[in-house]
């Protein structure tokens, strides 16, 4: 809080938190806010391997699924509710910007442009081709601050296992990643979450 607190304005600010939760200041100062999601299932998995990783979760994948299913994953839960906070805010439709992590995947140049527009910024093109080297994947797996390497040491020295995955906290940044983990058993469960989720936030995701 004092780091952000004493940070030189204009200020970036990442959170997890939902939008009911957020500082309430936020109310009247009206800062912008970019809010980026992805699809649920991606969510599902990508979060497993988070927890796996920094928390020590070792339950896994299936007992993950019911946890993430039932809304009790950690800080994301219930993902519905979580999404709802957000996609129906009682906030400035000027003062908010919805990225879906899908529509990067597919035209990162045009989700840069309209994220710089909302800031009241500008890119010049020339400027784009490093922009995409700089937000790549490619690029995220060389930071060590990026992989949490101090985290996950630490994490590693007070479990009975070793966690550590070589992929490191940055793993694949692909969409649909979720077929390789969640069998069939469990895809009418999530394809009646995504129509819960859709029905209050008006919100689908591509799944490809």
């Amino acid at each position: 809080v004092d780091l952000a607190k004493n940070s030189p304005r204009p200020r970036i600010i990442k959170t997890h938190l939902p939008f009911d939760l957020l500082p309430r200041q936020i109310a009247t100062k009206k800062p912008k806010l970019v809010f980026v999601s992805r699809n649920i299932r991606d969510v599902c998995v990508s979060f497993y391997h988070h927890c796996i990783l920094v928390e020590g979760f070792n339950g896994g994948f299936d007992l993950w699924c019911e946890l993430f299913l039932k809304g009790y994953a950690a800080y994301y839960s219930p993902i519905e509710k979580y999404l709802k906070s957000f996609f129906k805010a009682d906030y400035p439709t000027d003062k908010i910007i919805y990225l879906r992590y899908e529509d990067m995947k597919k035209d990162l140049t045009t989700e840069i442009k309209r994220t710089t527009a909302f800031l009241g910024k500008e890119i010049a093109d020339e400027a784009i081709p490093d922009f995409l080297d700089h937000l790549s994947v490619k690029n995220f797996k060389k930071s060590p601050t990026l992989n949490k390497e101090d985290l996950v040491e630490i994490v590693n020295k007070h479990c009975s296992r070793e966690i550590y995955d070589k992929t490191g906290f940055i793993r694949k940044g692909v969409v649909g990643d979720w077929k390789t983990h969640i069998s069939d058993d469990y895809i009418t469960k999530f394809e009646d979450l995504e129509k819960l989720v859709y029905e209050m936030t008006g919100v689908c995701y591509d799944l490809q």
